[in-house]
């Protein structure tokens, strides 16, 4: 074959891989623009997902923006998982309002109107579509013989102020339940998180699906 000939068609065939690449790339930036995940999109070559595809952290979109509240109905709403019984044990007369965040979860918020002699003050419920965080600190029990996780979380710089917190799985994602303490009498650990304890598992039975 002549040279110039067979240049004209080495370069042709390059334009023609060009042209397709240019396709497949914007097909992948398309798909990102738009919010679709990996499960949506065709694996490349050796199949393989590229990690432009990787499935976006909660709360978060493929573009690191925050994602609408309204992605969360799915989830339980955490007032619902507290009995009216429970909630008047623990003297727990104000809030029962959920919100939808954008840190990819469902929360409840309780305090008892008018008094300073509990333990805790504010006591809340969150649900959430992803599994319980790993935490290596957290301390393992179990609740209606079912695992679950207690964490104890410290103010910086104000070790008394602190939270009692236990998680636990669902199908859906995981549950929480979190103590606050209060002044004057900042409680101590141990008594905050016996009572955050004694709330998980009244919660615990409405929270499985």
């Amino acid at each position: 074959m002549p040279g110039p000939l067979r240049r004209g068609k080495v370069l042709a065939g390059a334009a023609v891989a060009l042209v397709a690449l240019g396709t497949s790339s914007a097909v992948v930036w398309w798909a990102v623009g738009n919010g679709v995940s990996a499960r949506d999109t065709p694996a490349v070559a050796g199949g393989r997902t590229p990690s432009l595809f990787a499935t976006p952290a909660p709360g978060k979109t493929a573009a690191g923006t925050p994602t609408d509240a309204r992605d969360l109905s799915r989830l339980p709403d955490p007032c619902a998982l507290v009995p009216r019984k429970l909630l008047d044990s623990f003297h727990l007369d104000g809030g029962g309002d959920h919100t939808d965040d954008t840190d990819g979860r469902r929360n409840c918020t309780w305090w008892p109107e008018g008094r300073d002699t509990t333990p805790y003050y504010f006591v809340d419920v969150f649900t959430y579509p992803t599994p319980v965080p790993k935490d290596s600190s957290a301390r393992f029990l179990v609740i209606k013989n079912k695992t679950a996780w207690q964490s104890v979380i410290r103010d910086s710089g104000a070790p008394h102020k602190l939270s009692c917190s236990i998680s636990w799985a669902t199908s859906y994602g995981h549950v929480r339940v979190n103590l606050r303490n209060h002044e004057p009498n900042w409680a101590k650990s141990w008594k905050l998180c016996k009572y955050a304890h004694k709330f998980a598992t009244g919660v615990f039975p409405l929270s499985r699906r």
